[in-house]
């Protein structure tokens, strides 16, 4: 069953920073660097998701990953990018709210990419949401850490919510293109561990890693 090859992208992390530390995130102790993803970096991952787009093996893709991306200083140009390389292609976001304004949300309606807002304080993070429906952006709020708690297997200390389920990540040959360009087959990959190579490399394979062994999804 494994190793599988790399399929498609699920997420492009454009930043590994955030402007906030919440306790059950992995953020606020990311046990790699805290970067934002170069505009050379974004151009490569999207050349590589169009390609498989056209191969038909990816439909859609995040803008995100462990990381704040409303943040990144060429976030509005990204977004502008990704809708022009990805013409066909389901984009969505998601964000704290923080720092979230008109412009991002006329962006984010003109690119139809759909917007998920994390409502982890909702007198800050409802302004996003107030700005995103006077805009007509798609969007949903959430409340993950109460709704579908979960410990990031194991890294930090939350309690869980979630029933173990088959990993998609593994099953399907997703991958994450960290903020630094490194490939990562794992949405809960904070410490760069489960890197199996660069965005630079001809292929990669994904297959199940140490933190598997502690995560609600199974291989």
């Amino acid at each position: 069953m494994y190793p599988r090859p790399v399929t498609h992208i699920r997420q492009i992390e454009i930043t590994s920073r955030c402007n906030l530390r919440c306790v059950y995130c992995t953020s606020p102790n990311l046990g790699r660097p805290k970067v934002d993803m170069t505009e050379e970096i974004f151009q490569k991952v999207l050349d590589l998701a169009a390609r498989w787009m056209k191969g038909g093996t990816q439909d859609r893709i995040s803008l995100c990953g462990i990381g704040e991306p409303t943040i990144h200083p060429q976030f509005i140009q990204f977004l502008r990018l990704a809708r022009e390389k990805l013409p066909e292609g389901i984009l969505d976001v998601t964000t704290n709210g923080v720092k979230f304004t008109a412009e991002m949300a006329r962006t984010l309606a003109d690119c139809n990419i759909f917007l998920g807002i994390s409502m982890h304080r909702p007198e800050i993070a409802g302004r996003a949401a107030f700005l995103a429906e006077q805009y007509g952006v798609a969007f949903k709020s959430h409340c993950d850490p109460v709704m579908t708690p979960t410990n990031w297997a194991g890294q930090v200390e939350w309690r869980m919510g979630v029933e173990k389920y088959p990993c998609p990540w593994l099953r399907q040959g997703g991958i994450m293109v960290m903020a630094d360009g490194r490939i990562t087959t794992c949405c809960f990959d904070s410490t760069g561990e489960g890197v199996v190579g660069t965005i630079d490399d001809a292929m990669w394979l994904v297959k199940p890693w140490q933190l598997c062994k502690t995560c609600h999804q199974f291989p």
